[in-house]
Order: structure tokens, then C-alpha cells, then sequence
């Protein structure tokens, strides 16, 4: 091969190099996020078990929304139309 054909190899397998790290670093995050993840799933459910069977639980949300938000909100859209 020549110097140019060698050059070009090896620039398109540092290239590809590079990417595959790159994914690498991705899948690593998530591996460690969703290790966090199960762990505070693990925390949870051990805190669960110690409470009696009649309690009631609730599952928290991300967010809340007010209906009364929703609807003042609708409002003022609807009036923004007009």
C-alpha cells in the first residue's frame, strides 16, 4: 500500500475510533444513571416493606397541575383568539 492509502486507513479507523468512544462515554452514563436508579428503587421498596399493609401509599408524580391553572389558562387563550 501506499503512504496515501495507509494514511487514508488510518485516518477513516481514527475517525471511527473516536465515535466508538464516544458511544462508549453515552452507554456509560446510562449504565451508572440507571445504576442510581435501581438502587433508589432498591431504597424505596425496603422502606415499603416496614410499613404495615393497611397503609395507604401514594406514587409521586414529576409535576403537578392545578385545574383551576388549566382552566384560567384555556381562558386567557381563548380570549387571546378573540
Amino acid at each position: 500500500m501506499s503512504d496515501e492509502a495507509n494514511r487514508t486507513a488510518f485516518l477513516e479507523i481514527k475517525g471511527r475510533m473516536i465515535e466508538t468512544t464516544g458511544k462508549l462515554k453515552q452507554v456509560q452514563n446510562q449504565m451508572r444513571n440507571k445504576e442510581g436508579e435501581k438502587k433508589r428503587a432498591y431504597l424505596t421498596l425496603e422502606e415499603l416493606r416496614q410499613l404495615p399493609d393497611d397503609t395507604n401509599t401514594y406514587k409521586s408524580i414529576d409535576y403537578m397541575v392545578n385545574p383551576l391553572l388549566l382552566i384560567i389558562l384555556q381562558g386567557e387563550r381563548e380570549y387571546l383568539k378573540t
